[in-house]
């Protein structure tokens, strides 16, 4: 990735409109032991968007350090992003939570 514009989105994207469901052929997020669809990740402030089912809590996964978040695409590519003292955004969607996490503005 280059530049500050770069931009990517998944076609977990789809989801936000459909039942949420995490097939294993869609990239997929793990956060804090939580399994999430991945919807975009953008360089600026490293600011990743994932869905979780309405069963979870997310706000279990901010506490007073850092949010370790890994990326699991399909073909075997990892990657590990860890946020100290994280930005975050919940929203509410049908049957889902979308929820936005970034590098706060210093």
């Amino acid at each position: 990735m280059s530049g500050p514009d770069t931009f990517f989105a998944s076609d977990s994207i789809v989801d936000l409109f459909t039942e949420p469901d995490t097939p294993s052929h869609k990239t997929y997020v793990e956060i804090e032991g939580t399994r999430c669809l991945f919807i975009s990740y953008t360089n600026k402030n490293r600011t990743i968007k994932v869905s979780t089912n309405q069963s979870h809590n997310p706000f279990e996964w901010f506490g007073p350090s850092k949010v370790n978040v890994s990326i699991m695409f399909p073909k075997g590519n990892n990657v590990e992003l860890e946020y100290t003292n994280p930005s975050f955004k919940i929203d509410q969607s049908s049957n889902s939570w979308i929820v936005t996490i970034g590098d706060k503005d210093e």
